[in-house]
């Protein structure tokens, strides 16, 4: 489920997804790999049209970066652009980390066979 992106200029740099657990919308990560530079430009008009005030996401901010730098604070957070959650992405991941957070995700399309409101943990 995309809830949100971060721009650069006038592309998409990175999607924000995440997972419902009953009707909240819970943060999973942050995903760069795989979006092709043209997606990236393309992407950018479609989601002005999605685009929303607040947060959907019910796990932000993080109160520190993490380990790794993926976390996503308060002052992160003003760079991001949210988006009302209908588009379900498919990602690719190697496992969930300990803070229920993709590793390693990877962008691999966008999924019209599945509802927003079916967007699980799996």
């Amino acid at each position: 489920m995309i809830g949100g992106y971060i721009p650069i200029g006038s592309v998409v740099d990175s999607l924000l997804v995440g997972y419902y657990t009953g009707r909240d919308l819970r943060y999973a990560g942050s995903v760069r790999a795989g979006l092709p530079s043209e997606f990236r430009r393309v992407l950018l008009p479609h989601f002005e049209q999605l685009q929303i005030v607040r947060c959907p996401f019910v796990n932000l901010p993080d109160r520190a970066e993490g380990r790794w730098g993926e976390g996503l604070t308060a002052a992160k957070m003003g760079a991001c652009r949210w988006l009302h959650p209908l588009l379900v992405a498919r990602i690719e991941f190697l496992e969930w980390t300990p803070e229920n957070r993709l590793r390693h995700p990877r962008f691999s399309g966008i999924r019209s066979d599945k509802d927003a409101s079916e967007v699980v943990r799996e």
